[in-house]
């Protein structure tokens, strides 16, 4: 397995439709779409709907260390979001890739201050490919220039992407 790994402004993913059949993105962020409507009718809690998104991610991505990946998205809700958002634009640029999220330590953000507020973690998204490595790199530089550095720019540093080529 070779691993490449692309530290930029966020991450992405995606998941892999031969284990499970899954709805399609559309059909996700319709049904979601209609649950904000409603709650935001009914005067449902925010913590509903964060729940709820929370769970949707939980069945498109595989979280390594899964308590450490909750934490962050916690602490980050922002990023709820933007990972949902960006699983329709991967499926267009990665068929067939199984997507891991994990908490790593982001080195180029990493300082004195930041390492004693623990807030020099970030969330990588690895996708995983079939795609040659020299195939998967252009790709990501083909999403990135499409759509990704636009849809993350406020999310720098708590987010980045890598590819794993099996």
């Amino acid at each position: 397995m070779t691993y490449l790994t692309s530290h930029s402004n966020s991450t992405i993913s995606l998941a892999f439709g031969n284990l499970f059949p899954l709805p399609s993105f559309s059909e996700v962020s319709s049904e979601l779409t209609k649950a904000k409507r409603i709650w935001h009718e009914k005067g449902t809690s925010a913590v509903l709907l964060f729940e709820a998104q929370l769970q949707w991610l939980e069945q498109h991505y595989v979280f390594r260390e899964g308590k450490a990946v909750h934490q962050i998205l916690r602490r980050y809700p922002l990023l709820v979001q933007l990972l949902i958002d960006t699983y329709g634009k991967i499926e267009t640029y990665f068929s067939a890739a199984l997507v891991f999220l994990e908490v790593t330590v982001n080195f180029e953000t990493s300082d004195g201050y930041s390492e004693m507020m623990g807030d020099n973690e970030e969330l990588v998204v690895f996708i995983s490919t079939h795609l040659s490595p020299k195939e998967a790199v252009e790709t990501l530089e083909i999403f990135y220039d499409n759509w990704w550095l636009e849809a993350s720019k406020n999310v720098i540093g708590k987010i980045s992407i890598g590819l794993e080529c099996l």
